[in-house]
């Protein structure tokens, strides 16, 4: 990822979701890792959020 590139935070906790328009095969891993996250924080009560702020994305959890 870029400093000029978007990234609709929304969908940064959907399974297999990769930000990577062209969904490269060089971009290793599954995309699974961060709904797992949302499901586990989910499940104590809490939120989690992300905030892109040029090339770096920032998650915060809330239990």
């Amino acid at each position: 990822m870029d400093a000029t590139q978007h990234i609709d935070a929304s969908w940064l906790f959907e399974r297999f979701y990769r930000a990577d328009e062209s969904h490269s095969i060089s971009v290793k891993g599954t995309g699974i890792g961060l709904s797992i996250v949302k499901a586990t924080v989910q499940a104590h009560g809490g939120k989690i959020t992300a905030k892109q702020s040029g090339d770096t994305i920032t998650f915060g959890a809330v239990l």
